[in-house]
């Protein structure tokens, strides 16, 4: 291995140790922290998980959406139609790939796009 590819290598490894070293402290000073996501970013950050296996948020979505359009029912959304369907089926897609809760206020990192489709 070539100096450079193991100055890399050193610099990756202290960077995922001081992501579980927060993790750990953030997990001890909020009680409410999301515990799934420490465990995630400790377990990443000590090898025991692939980076490769946790789905990025955009991969979720489009996972969600592909899963749907293999199933045999239609489904309507927008302002006109009941979305109480939708919570039970991102239920199941969440815990089918290990997807952390929702965070108490993801609402507030929530961005919108600001025209419609």
């Amino acid at each position: 291995m070539n100096e450079e590819l193991k100055n890399r290598v050193a610099h990756l490894e202290r960077a995922l140790q001081g992501c579980a070293r927060y993790a750990m402290r953030i997990k001890s000073q909020a009680p409410a922290f999301d515990q799934a996501n420490a465990r995630a970013i400790v377990e990443l950050a000590e090898g025991t998980i692939p980076d490769g296996d946790l789905l990025s948020g955009s991969e979720s979505i489009y996972g969600f959406v592909a899963w749907l359009s293999t199933q045999e029912l239609t489904l309507a959304l927008g302002a006109e139609h009941d979305a109480a369907v939708w919570p039970p089926l991102i239920e199941k897609f969440c815990q089918t790939n290990s997807l952390a809760e929702p965070r108490e206020d993801w609402a507030e990192f929530l961005t919108h796009p600001a025209s419609r489709p």
